[in-house]
């Protein structure tokens, strides 16, 4: 899995990229140094198979981090990206459609969590036999997840 460890150098725009085809569950968490928290969530790849990062900058000042996970990675209304042609990037599908009368049930876990010690990184995030856990600092945790 790629990742993405700072947020400390200037540059505005949205960032996509696809989560790790051969991983069942994507997961993305940001932290905050001050209160220790860490916050997170994990789904199933194949609901959102896409990872947005959003920011903006004003100098060398942040403004704003997003983090979206979701079912695209082009920023474009649906007509544009269907008369683009812009059906699949990476392989994968850059929107999804729900049809008239028609559903689809998507799931994910969101999670908070209070470090004991500063945080220097985190390996991963997983379910293992249906418990949410975390490399934190190199030691698995157990993790509480709510439901979405």
């Amino acid at each position: 899995m790629m990742k993405l460890n700072r947020f400390d150098e200037p540059c505005n725009g949205v960032f996509s990229y696809v989560v790790e085809p051969t991983d069942a569950y994507g997961w993305a968490v940001v932290y905050s140094r001050k209160s220790r928290l860490l916050m997170g969530y994990i789904w199933p790849r194949e609901h959102y198979p896409w990872i947005n990062i959003w920011q903006e900058w004003s100098g060398r000042k942040p403004l704003y981090l997003g983090v979206e996970f979701g079912t695209t990675g082009l920023h474009k209304p649906f007509p544009e990206v269907i008369e683009e042609g812009n059906t699949r990037v990476f392989g994968e599908r850059t929107y999804a459609f729900v049809d008239a009368g028609a559903s689809q049930r998507f799931c994910y876990h969101m999670f908070l969590h209070r470090v004991a010690e500063p945080l220097q990184g985190v390996e991963y995030v997983a379910i293992k036999e249906g418990i949410l856990v975390a490399s934190l600092n190199g030691r698995e945790r157990v993790l509480h997840a709510v439901t979405g």
